[in-house]
């Protein structure tokens, strides 16, 4: 497969976009109706609400389980 430069920016593009994604998709430390916040935010303003998310996640504080 070959591409031509545009294509392989855009890519490159598409590849970057997903990243902050893919972070906030696989982080244990935030609850699931936070991450479903956090996906939607970031995808609506993108890469300002992942910065947004690695500077104030996890949101609420976390109970420890003690056995």
């Amino acid at each position: 497969m070959h591409l031509s430069v545009n294509q392989g920016i855009v890519l490159l593009l598409m590849i970057l976009w997903t990243i902050p994604l893919v972070f906030i998709l696989t982080d244990p430390i935030v609850t699931r109706r936070e991450r479903i916040a956090w996906v939607f935010a970031t995808l609506c303003v993108s890469w300002f609400a992942w910065l947004l998310f690695l500077w104030l996640a996890p949101v609420l504080p976390r109970k420890k389980h003690f056995q």
